[in-house]
């Protein structure tokens, strides 16, 4: 498409999604999908797994199902490490997991480059993130697994569909969820957790769907980087500097959604007799929800970690 038929398509797609916002629909409307010309197919009806995903007329990819994800590890089979975007991974040697399994999330895609690192996966569920920051998905290597939210698909696709095609996409959905303590919500909980073809919760941070989805594989130990939190307004991203620095809504998410979801998910590891860890050396998450592990600490050459201490 020609830069100014971008352009009024770019007009026309904001136009559509302040109307829809005033008139109180939800941005993953179907309506709002088919008008904005990006939509998903399932493939079959009852709980799909498989997607056809079209720009209009036009056929992108089929996405793949997450039950597939698992295929992709590399031995170890039971270490998975999660890297988010706070600024302590700025000083940690992330080059030590270039064999490991790793989940980048959102800008920690950048580590491929910068630190050699080849994923499991590339989790995006923010398509703010997608819009603002095309010039790093454009560095992903060709047939890298991307898991994202139909959102995030949408964004990639509307600029960059060969980003789409070029690369194997896995489709998470996002659910509302309460994680308060009545018997109700917890039971429903803790069935849906590790489902994520159910879809996941929204809970304010993109590390969130990252530890369900370590959940669903069932992955025996799962290290959190990036996890600070606290810092989110006064310093930038490990990726960014303060002039390129995208705005955040952690700390206005903290008490609300990250830290309730972040207890749940604790208490369900632990229940499931499955270990997580955050090895953010700040965090404004206590080490009492989840156990800290000193990432440099890890031994490269042994089999398996299980030792881990909880700073007072």
């Amino acid at each position: 498409m020609s830069g100014l038929g971008q352009f009024f398509r770019r007009m026309r797609r904001s136009y559509l999604k302040r109307l829809f916002t005033k008139a109180g629909y939800s941005k993953d409307t179907e309506l709002i999908h088919y008008l904005e010309g990006i939509r998903a197919e399932p493939v079959y009806g009852e709980m799909p797994l498989y997607y056809d995903l079209f720009d209009r007329t036009e056929f992108l990819c089929r996405s793949l199902s997450l039950y597939d994800l698992p295929n992709d590890l590399k031995s170890p089979h039971d270490e998975l490490f999660i890297i988010g975007s706070g600024p302590s991974v700025r000083n940690q040697h992330i080059e030590k997991l270039k064999n490991k399994n790793t989940i980048l999330l959102n800008g920690a895609v950048s580590l491929i480059e910068s630190a050699g690192l080849s994923p499991l996966c590339v989790l995006i569920v923010d398509e703010l993130f997608c819009r603002k920051r095309q010039d790093l998905l454009e560095k992903i290597p060709q047939g890298t697994n991307l898991v994202l939210t139909f959102p995030a698909i949408k964004e990639i696709a509307f600029e960059r569909p060969d980003i789409i095609r070029k690369n194997k996409v896995f489709l998470l959905h996002e659910k509302n969820g309460s994680f308060s303590d009545a018997p109700e919500f917890h039971e429903i909980n803790l069935f849906l957790f590790d489902k994520p073809t159910y879809g996941v919760f929204r809970a304010g941070t993109v590390m969130s769907a990252a530890i369900q989805l370590a959940a669903f594989i069932k992955m025996k130990n799962v290290y959190l980087l990036g996890l600070d939190i606290g810092n989110a307004e006064s310093e930038p991203r490990f990726y960014e500097t303060r002039k390129d620095k995208v705005r955040t809504g952690l700390l206005r998410d903290y008490e609300l959604l990250i830290l309730p979801f972040m207890k749940f998910a604790s208490s369900w590891y632990e229940q499931h007799d499955l270990k997580i860890f955050n090895c953010s050396p700040i965090t404004k998450l206590p080490y009492s929800v989840i156990p800290y592990h000193d990432f440099e600490s890890l031994d490269e050459n042994r089999n398996s970690i299980y030792e881990t201490g909880r700073k007072k």
